[in-house]
């Protein structure tokens, strides 16, 4: 359902203090930015497949990137069933972000089905979640993650993490 899903591109121009106009926005800003920003559509964001049950993470996650000044289309799938039915129906991304605690289809369980089917197997997965335990690592890293992280608490930590999901996904920052 197309509903379920949301997709964000923005950047910011730091060194324009004047509102946006209508034409530069491919989106509205997210509401909880402080300051004013100009947000611009970029020729080649980094394009991000959200798996988060948790609306208020994945709003935290497009701040952290407005923050960092990483340009990044972000599309929001609320659970794994809908990032399968969505892969499955051709989206690609750079990257896709896990989180692993889920309600129906957990990330463990998508990380299965993702590496199970053929055209899938090469996506790759940084798995952002909760989750502290190492067996959670373990079977993370043995269905081949690109990389496990803990998701921070401290914005300034989540900014950091934004900075290091792009260049995980490949993406100089």
């Amino acid at each position: 359902p197309a509903a379920r899903y949301s997709k964000h591109v923005f950047s910011v121009n730091r060194r324009t203090l004047r509102p946006p106009s209508r034409r530069s926005l491919r989106c509205p800003a997210p509401p909880f930015i402080a300051g004013v920003m100009t947000v611009e559509a970029s020729e080649e964001p980094l394009r991000l497949l959200v798996v988060e049950d948790n609306p208020a993470d994945v709003r935290l996650l497009r701040e952290a990137f407005v923050e960092a000044g990483i340009t990044v289309e972000l599309t929001h799938a609320e659970d794994a069933d809908h990032a399968l039915h969505r892969l499955r129906a051709g989206a690609r991304a750079d990257a896709i972000l896990l989180d692993l605690n889920m309600p129906r289809v957990d990330g463990r369980a998508f990380l299965r089905a993702l590496r199970s089917d053929p055209a899938l197997a090469d996506e790759h997965v940084i798995v952002l979640t909760s989750s502290h335990y190492d067996r959670d690592q373990r079977t993370c890293r043995q269905l081949g993650v690109e990389d496990y992280l803990v998701k921070p608490t401290d914005f300034d930590e989540i900014v950091e993490t934004a900075r290091h999901i792009a260049a995980v996904a490949g993406r100089q920052v």
